[in-house]
């Protein structure tokens, strides 16, 4: 049985649908695109934006890197709490979608950051996390 939403679940929502019709106002974008995109159903979107399904950082992180100017930690604030931000698949701020310049590219390179296996992962974020510093 899937978990009920809390309120804080539902507000999360509200402020990522938000961001969709902000993101919808630049440019055309759908659920549909978003499904495509993200290997999942508009209606799994739907979801999503109407608080159905509760958000987890994961689907934030990339549903955020379509629309552009929309922050993963402006949307839901609580659920990184917690969570460090390996755990959140953001090392060292790398991943934050509002300094990204092409939000296709980022959902490309995401699914491929997805496709490796764990050890190559590892790697590839040490690597990452590296360059950041310099």
């Amino acid at each position: 049985m899937k978990p009920k939403t809390t309120d804080m679940d539902k507000q999360a929502a509200e402020r990522l649908k938000e961001a969709f019709k902000a993101a919808q106002d630049q440019r055309r974008i759908t659920y549909r695109d978003i499904g495509e995109k993200l290997g999942i159903t508009a209606g799994a979107v739907s979801h999503y934006m109407n608080g159905t399904n509760a958000l987890n950082v994961r689907a934030l992180l990339k549903i955020c890197a379509l629309l552009p100017g929309a922050s993963a930690k402006e949307i839901y604030p609580e659920i990184f709490q917690g969570v460090s931000l390996e755990q959140a698949d953001d090392p060292a701020g790398i991943l934050d979608t509002t300094v990204l310049g092409d939000s296709d590219d980022f959902a490309e390179f995401l699914s491929a950051y997805e496709a490796l296996d764990p050890k190559t992962r590892h790697h590839f974020l040490e690597l990452m996390k590296t360059m950041h510093r310099i």
